[in-house]
C-alpha cells in the first residue's frame, strides 16, 4: 500500500451516513457507515467495540476502509500492554508502523480514554478527522 494514499485516507474529512451515534451495551459492537467529503465513493466503516474476549469491559474503536479492504487506524482503550505499552495505545495500520504491529502509547493524554466513554469516542472521531458538528451523540 502506498503511504501518500494511507494518508490521504486517513486524513480526509469523513462524514457518518447516520445522524446519531449510541454505544453499543458491553459485550457487543456497533457500526457506522461513512464518507470521504470530497469523494463520496470512499467508503469508511467506524466501528465501536465492547466486546472484549478476556475483559468483558474492553473499548476499541477501529476505522476501516472500504478501498483499502481493511483497517486505517485502531483504538484501544483499554487492554493488555503491547511491548511495554501501556493502554491506550493507538495502532497505525501503515508501512512505518508495520501494518498495526507498532502500538504507540496514549498515556501523556490527561483523559481517562479507558473509563470515559464520551471521550474516548470524541478522540478518536478528531484522530480520524470525521467531522460530527451535526451528528447527536447521546449523554453518557
Amino acid at each position: 500500500m502506498e503511504l501518500n494514499h494511507f494518508q490521504e485516507l486517513l486524513n480526509c474529512i469523513k462524514l457518518l451516513e447516520q445522524k446519531t451515534i449510541q454505544f453499543p451495551d458491553v459485550g457487543k459492537q456497533r457500526k457506522y457507515r461513512l464518507y470521504c467529503i470530497s469523494d463520496k465513493n470512499e467508503k469508511f466503516e467506524l466501528i465501536i467495540n465492547r466486546k472484549g474476549h478476556l475483559n468483558r469491559q474492553n473499548l476499541t474503536y477501529q476505522m476501516m476502509s472500504h478501498s483499502l479492504k481493511g483497517v486505517l487506524v485502531r483504538l484501544d482503550c483499554n487492554g493488555a500492554p503491547h511491548d511495554d505499552i501501556e493502554t491506550p495505545h493507538i495502532h497505525i495500520f501503515d508501512e512505518e508502523h508495520d501494518y498495526g504491529r507498532i502500538a504507540i502509547g496514549l498515556g501523556d493524554l490527561e483523559v481517562d480514554l479507558a473509563n470515559e466513554l464520551l471521550d474516548s469516542l470524541i478522540y478518536f472521531l478528531d484522530y480520524t478527522n470525521v467531522n460530527y458538528d451535526n451528528v447527536a451523540i447521546p449523554f453518557l
